[in-house]
């Protein structure tokens, strides 16, 4: 089956190689030297030399909450910019975790201004944090984290970014970007199967993350880097395949500068909408990021059945709209180890699916 959902996505086929090698012990020096690698790349993939780093069991959602809990006083307020499902589940945990969420809903396409947060800071002046997806799966929307972030860092905010969906498929740099917190997920954009969070924390979220008491054992991020540095340990026994999966994958990745991955998105991107375009299927967002496609069917055809078409003649796996009783939205993933014959495969089966029904 070749995935081309919104993650998971499709993996590097050497992948499964590393991931079935014996496994090493988690307390062995060998794997403390796969950690301590995996902590450096990680600075570089987020381009901060200085950020501590998080690397857990469990999906990016465990990130986006674990993250809330230990950076957040109750009570705080937060600033969640509403772009949709996803951003909404970030909220919906801050909410959790008896924050007090400012929501500042955007337009069906995900847009807003600047003057927009702005606004909630004359609103809210005591906001101690802004939440922002930066890759929202349900349209495709890509936010402007560059320009949010400056907002935030004037007004002496946290900025916490899900970029579960958006890193190295696009741009992001926690330094320019003043940002605090990016949260990571092994399934999207680093070509391995789900399973492991990984998370950036600033100086100035460790900072306040001294003065949080956190109710958990498993995610609290303090013992976890107490640990690592005081007795180089892992806090938990981890996923190890995993963690050597993604050893693999980030030295591949740094095999070239980041540049080079946001160019090689941006064509497959462009490759992909214009397909899309020119089979009538409708863009549902302009600005959209580089990792997905969210489109509308042509002449009222069901998303659901071409769909199963695409899967049944072609074994090619996309997904549905989130929250589209309509039945006209599909979203296609474009990242991970994707390729432009993959591209052009799946758009010539789209036309005959389409045009076949």
């Amino acid at each position: 089956m070749k995935l081309l959902s919104p993650g998971p996505s499709l993996c590097d086929p050497y992948v499964y190689q590393i991931m079935s090698q014996p496994l090493i012990h988690h307390r062995s020096p060998q794997f403390l030297q796969v950690y301590q690698r995996l902590v450096h790349n990680l600075r570089k993939i987020v381009q901060d030399s200085s950020s501590e780093i998080i690397i857990q069991n469990g999906s990016g959602s465990y990130g986006m909450e674990a993250t809330i809990k230990n950076l957040f006083h109750p009570h705080e307020k937060v600033l969640c910019i509403q772009t949709g499902y996803f951003s909404q589940r970030f909220a919906e945990m801050a909410q959790m975790h008896q924050l007090e969420v400012i929501h500042l809903h955007t337009s069906s396409d995900g847009t807003f201004t600047l003057e927009d947060i702005e606004t909630m800071y004359t609103l809210h002046p005591d906001i101690k944090g802004i939440l922002v997806t930066h890759c929202e799966t349900q349209t495709g929307a890509l936010q402007d984290i560059h320009h949010i972030g400056k907002i935030a860092h004037q007004h002496n905010s946290l900025f916490l970014v899900d970029s579960i969906s958006g890193i190295i498929m696009n741009p992001l740099s926690m330094k320019q970007d003043h940002i605090d917190a990016v949260i990571m997920a092994s399934q999207k954009g680093f070509s391995i199967p789900p399973g492991l969070f990984m998370v950036a924390l600033s100086q100035k979220a460790i900072q306040k993350m001294q003065t949080v008491c956190v109710n958990s054992y498993i995610f609290d991020y303090k013992l976890i880097l107490k640990k690592y540095y005081d007795h180089q340990k892992i806090n938990a026994t981890p996923a190890i395949p995993l963690f050597l999966a993604l050893d693999y994958s980030l030295e591949k990745l740094l095999q070239h500068d980041l540049a080079y991955w946001h160019s090689y998105y941006q064509y497959l991107h462009t490759a992909l909408c214009n397909g899309l375009s020119a089979l009538q299927y409708q863009l549902i967002v302009k600005n959209s990021s580089h990792s997905i496609a969210v489109c509308k069917t042509p002449c009222q055809k069901q998303a659901s059945l071409i769909q199963q078409r695409l899967c049944e003649q072609y074994q090619i796996r996309i997904e549905l709209g989130l929250l589209d009783p309509s039945n006209r939205i599909l979203r296609i993933g474009c990242m991970n180890h994707i390729t432009i014959q993959d591209i052009k495969y799946f758009l010539r089966a789209l036309c005959e699916v389409t045009y076949g029904i």
